[in-house]
């Protein structure tokens, strides 16, 4: 055991340095008289008021030299020694100790502290007092170990403990029936898994009476005015929990015989979503007023708290947290809450773990996870570049195993290691069955509602996020949100897989579709076609013309050419907001083109190479492009992080096509615009490096394009790598030259890192005999580094109010130069708004801002905490602020209000012209509290980008 002088002291928060620092209490030690009396003596204790179970240290003299030679009495209860030596303790008191002296025992004596100690109730919810310790003994591992969320076994036998109970005020009138109700929800639980599982798990539910609990419905739930709200108060399940464990304890229910223990609580009236996906094997609780609960499991208990006449479908999901997997990359929840863009949940209505109380069955990827379908069941196809082409018999899940030679229930189409396709096909039950299946009653059907099932085809990214797209981990791969029937298609264009329903009536019950599935089948070409669609492809500086990003406020752009035209990237996107992610497709033809699809990709980190690894975002259908015409659509794309994102787009290639070949594109352009007040700061670039062959290889890399004043560094020359694998680098652009004394003239570096891979022949060829070999170039990227100087913004802290109901904000940036472009941001509780405008001749700018209707605000000049102010700064969003004035993450999605963008640039802001006023959205429904403001430089010209401190005005 280490001496306590090498513990270290940030563990002991409620200590103060006086008694941890050795020079520190011997100085008190040395003030205090000797006693000639042997025994323990005990000069200082601290915490003085503390937790039962806290950490303890006394100071004193004559303590016993080892741990065992003491014992220690806090409240009346015996404390644990951690570390003893003659003159200090280290101690933990015990979880039911109460208010009253220290005591020290030894061999040689006893000790009794002048001063008592004072127990301190457990913190009520959200007083913002420190929490309380675990503290507790270990009750030691089960045979086998346990079960904990995540890790419940998928066969076998889960039991789940269900502890109903009551609030003070909310007691059931007839706790028979309201028992029997939540017994019912739960049997419909055990079916649904039982005929999932194909009866390889038996789910068994046992259920309390009901457990009155100690406080009234308004402590244990929380409405409106945070994310995730209405529902259980998130601070106070320790508590609930602990309480239902001590009520199920009392009713002599054994914890450790189950799996998952559910807190179904009564609240009649009160909306409550639920909550799941966490484990405890400690259940404590302290009121301070004579309840003390601590209980210890074998193994962690899964935990579910919800209210009691939740639907079985939810039910059923938050039991489903504990035995499926969606790894370390995205939740198992596949639904649209909280997505920036909710139409990225494709898959929810095909997914228990999405909309679950509709009662899909769970899709592909976790069907195969779960080991419910036996592997002969399961075909699994692993993507190449080689030509394939294959046609599959697949059978919807019926309530008992297909097995019949030529049919499966799955295909997996595994492109990479984290990305694969789905295949299945889904019916609704057949209600005038004997035994009626539970799932998919409520799955979305083709037009007209026949047949009663189909195929579905999902993406799931289990693997590595690098499309840098805040999405969900199963997605669906078609267009339309339904099965598919005879005779439609999805087709992945980059890889060239086509999937295809040839017949969706093979056999009506359990649904038997035909599919046909394939890739690299090349559609020839057609020289003298009438069209040809086309995208501009990257040049020399792995740039096209034909991709840009476009970030609120949509229609102005960072990087231009003379004419306005978006250039690079267009915009730095922003993470957390929708960004538009736009492409031009083109007809070089004398014939329209119909029914032109297109397919956006996106992939992080930006790369050398491309081993196939890239994961599509969105596909659309353009319904015509005339002869000789373009067409300019985007996607919503929210990145979750500002990292540099490679960009794709790809046409579906048409039969009667000129070529194919020029059907995609691809950006690799980056623009860094590091702040120099001086010498600019270093910047650096994640590269990844990827082998684009089916065979390990060396790749030869180069830098190359550095102009004078600029240091640049990558770890490597050559990179050798596994088939389609990949390395990540990073490239270190550092400027040398003085910004100031080159009076900002330091030039711009286009910085290019690209490489290649060996081709070598094994063949003669009559006369020339074996050829030479060859580098064959796999892409790169380009770092465009543009030094700018370093700036600030700075709001005003007084927001005016004008008589005409307009609020205007004011500040200024420094260096204060003139023309400097800024967004000015406004975000309400019912509504988002956006300002640009620029600075006059003194760096002052203002932004007038129209509120979305409401009550009239009321200036204020309070300041939002320093501390939160870095935050929300670090984070380049405005986003903390409207968190910490309790309007939660506030983002396109979370209100009905369209953002509105106004341009109050006295500047020539160039050809870029506002999109139009939209009308006004708001609802009157919302809270209205604060508006917070944020300014930000977007589209600097000499200054490097900024964001502003934070202000706001009372509604």
């Amino acid at each position: 055991m280490a001496k306590f002088r090498e513990f270290n002291p940030r563990y002991l928060a409620t200590i103060s340095p006086r008694l941890l620092e050795r020079w520190r209490y011997e100085a008190i030690l040395e003030a205090t008289p000797v006693d000639p009396d042997p025994g323990p003596k005990i000069v200082e204790f601290e915490p003085v008021a503390g937790y039962a179970g806290t950490t303890m240290v006394i100071i004193g003299a004559n303590f016993g030299a080892t741990r065992e030679a003491n014992q220690v009495f806090v409240g009346g209860m015996p404390a644990v020694v951690v570390e003893a030596e003659p003159n200090k303790l280290l101690v933990i008191t015990d979880y039911r100790s109460k208010s009253g002296a220290v005591e020290v025992v030894t061999a040689d004596g006893h000790a009794e502290s002048v001063v008592d100690f004072e127990r301190l109730p457990w913190p009520k919810p959200g007083d913002g007092a420190d929490a309380p310790p675990f503290s507790f003994m270990g009750a030691g591992m089960a045979a086998g170990g346990g079960a904990s969320a995540g890790d419940v076994p998928s066969t076998g036998t889960a039991r789940i403990l269900v502890v109903i109970c009551y609030p003070t005020d909310m007691v059931p009138p007839n706790m028979t029936t309201a028992r029997a109700d939540v017994v019912a929800t739960f049997a419909d639980v055990t079916t649904f898994y039982d005929q999932a599982s194909y009866s390889q798990l038996e789910v068994i539910v046992d259920v309390t009476t009901h457990v009155a609990l100690l406080d009234d419905s308004a402590h244990y739930h929380r409405t409106n005015g945070a994310p995730g709200y209405p529902n259980i108060d998130g601070d106070v399940l320790g508590q609930l929990m602990a309480e239902c464990a001590q009520g199920a304890v009392d009713q002599s229910y054994d914890l450790d015989d189950y799996v998952v223990m559910v807190a179904s609580i009564y609240m009649p009236g009160l909306d409550v979503r639920a909550w799941g996906g966490w484990s405890q094997s400690n259940f404590a609780y302290d009121d301070g007023a004579g309840t003390v609960i601590n209980i210890t499991t074998t193994h962690p208990l899964a935990m579910i708290a919800q209210r009691e006449n939740a639907d079985w479908g939810r039910a059923a999901h938050e039991f489903g947290h504990n035995v499926v997997d969606g790894g370390l990359v995205l939740d198992e929840d596949v639904y649209a809450s909280d997505l920036v863009d909710p139409s990225e949940a494709s898959a929810a209505a095909f997914e228990m773990m999405g909309n679950h109380d509709s009662h899909p069955l769970f899709s592909g990827f976790y069907m195969q996870q779960l080991g419910w379908y036996d592997a002969a069941n399961i075909t699994v196809l692993n993507w190449d570049r080689n030509p394939y082409s294959g046609q599959f018999d697949i059978i919807a899940h019926g309530l008992s195993e297909d097995s019949s030679a030529g049919r499966v229930h799955l295909v997996e189409i595994r492109i990479t290691a984290g990305l694969s396709y789905y295949v299945e096909v889904r019916q609704r039950p057949d209600p005038s069955a004997a035994t009626v299946q539970v799932f998919d009653e409520n799955i979305p059907l083709s037009l007209g509602g026949s047949p009663d099932g189909g195929v579905v085809v999902t993406k799931v990214i289990t693997g590595e996020l690098n499309n840098n797209q805040q999405t969900r981990l199963i997605t669906l791969l078609h267009e339309d949100n339904r099965v598919l029937v005879a005779g439609d298609e999805i087709y992945d264009p980059l890889r060239d897989i086509r999937v295809t329903v040839i017949d969706d009536n093979i056999q009506a019950r359990p649904r038997v579709c035909r599919v046909r599935i394939e890739w690299a089948q090349i559609i020839s070409d057609t020289p003298g076609g009438d069209f040809d669609l086309n995208i501009r492809p990257w040049g020399p500086g792995w740039e096209t013309e034909d991709i840009w990003i476009d970030r609120q406020p949509f229609g102005t752009y960072d990087f231009t050419d003379p004419s306005g035209n978006p250039t690079g990237n267009g915009d730095e996107p922003r993470p957390l907001e929708i960004n538009h992610f736009y492409a031009r497709v083109r007809n070089d033809g004398t014939a329209d083109a119909s029914n032109v699809k297109v397919t956006h990709y996106a992939i992080t980190p930006p790369g050398v190479g491309d081993n196939g690894n890239w994961a599509p975002l969105s596909t659309y259908t353009i319904p015509t492009i005339v002869a000789g015409g373009v067409s300019e659509s985007h996607v919503n794309w929210v990145p979750l992080v500002g990292e540099h994102t490679c960009l794709k787009v790809a046409i579906h290639q048409q039969l009667g096509e000129v070529s194919g070949a020029n059907n995609s594109a691809q950006e690799n352009v980056f623009d860094f615009q590091p702040p120099a007040s001086s010498v600019p700061e270093p910047i650096s670039l994640t590269v990844a490096v990827r082998n684009p062959l089916d065979e390990p290889a060396t790749l030869m890399l180069s830098v190359d394009n550095v102009p004078f004043g600029y240091h640049v560094y990558f770890p490597h020359r050559w990179v050798e790598l596994e088939a389609r694998g990949e390395k990540k680098l990073d490239l270190l652009v550092v400027p040398r030259m003085d910004w100031e004394r080159s009076k900002g003239r330091v030039d711009q570096a286009n910085i290019r890192v690209h490489g290649w891979v060996a081709r070598v022949y094994s063949k003669k060829l009559e006369i020339t005999g074996y050829p030479g070999s060859w580098f064959t170039p796999i892409g790169g990227v380009l770092a465009r580094v543009t030094p700018k100087h370093r700036s600030k913004v700075i709001l005003d802290d007084k927001v005016e109010q004008r008589k005409d109901g307009a609020v205007v904000v004011r500040g200024h940036v420094e260096p204060r130069l003139r023309c400097q472009a800024l967004r000015v941001d406004m975000n309400c509780p019912n509504g988002s708004r956006y300002v640009i405008t620029d600075t006059d001749d003194r760096g002052d700018f203002k932004a007038v801002f129209r509120l979305p209707d409401g009550p009239k605000p009321r200036a204020t000049t309070a300041a939002l905490p320093a501390k939160l102010l870095r935050r929300a700064t670090a984070a380049n969003s405005a986003t903390l602020a409207t968190e910490a004035l309790g309007l939660g993450k506030l983002t396109a999605a979370t209100s009905k209000a369209k953002p509105h963008i106004v341009d109050q640039r006295r500047c020539d802001p160039g050809s870029s012209e506002p999109p139009p006023e939209p009308p006004d959205e708001t609802d009157p429904e919302r809270p209205r509290r604060k508006c917070s403001f944020q300014a930000h430089v977007f589209n600097a010209t000499k200054l490097a980008p900024a964001d502003s401190n934070l202000v706001y005005l009372d509604l």
